[in-house]
């Protein structure tokens, strides 16, 4: 899995688990046959699994994922590296699995709008929008004990 990190000197890295840079982001898709700026294929595209994202209040964890809540990108500002490491992650998992639940309701939209039957969904179990709101105010007020001390970024 890659994590991606921002190092506030206006380029964000994505780095491999021995925390080697790998990608930048500002980098263009030039080498890339399936790009959008050379006409990738819109079959790719549809066939990719549903993605949810999620942040932290103070935008500085970002998350993206599958359905099933697995992160597929982490971006981190410096500053969230200063909090303890269990807090750290706990914030990470929360994020993800609302991301996750976003995703998924995300995807129960998409069937309910393709004429998928309502005996079908409960079968799939998947979330509806009012249980994403529930998770996103319950985790508001579980981050919302972290607020910051101070509204400055580092520099």
């Amino acid at each position: 899995m890659a994590v991606r990190y921002d190092d506030n000197d206006g380029y964000d890295r994505e780095y491999d688990e021995f925390g080697d840079a790998y990608r930048d982001y500002e980098d263009t898709y030039a080498d890339d046959p399936q790009s959008p700026e050379q006409g990738g294929s819109d079959a790719v595209a549809a066939s990719l699994p549903t993605v949810g994202h999620a942040s932290s209040p103070s935008g500085g964890i970002v998350v993206a994922t599958t359905e099933q809540g697995l992160p597929t990108s982490i971006r981190l500002e410096r500053s969230e590296m200063d909090k303890p490491a269990q807090t750290l992650a706990r914030d990470i998992l929360s994020l993800c699995r609302l991301a996750g639940r976003r995703a998924a309701a995300a995807r129960r939209e998409e069937m309910i709008a393709a004429g998928v039957g309502s005996e079908a969904l409960s079968y799939l179990n998947l979330p509806t929008t009012r249980d994403v709101l529930e998770e996103e105010a319950r985790l508001d007020e579980d981050m919302g004990a972290d607020e910051p001390t101070t509204w400055m970024r580092r520099a």
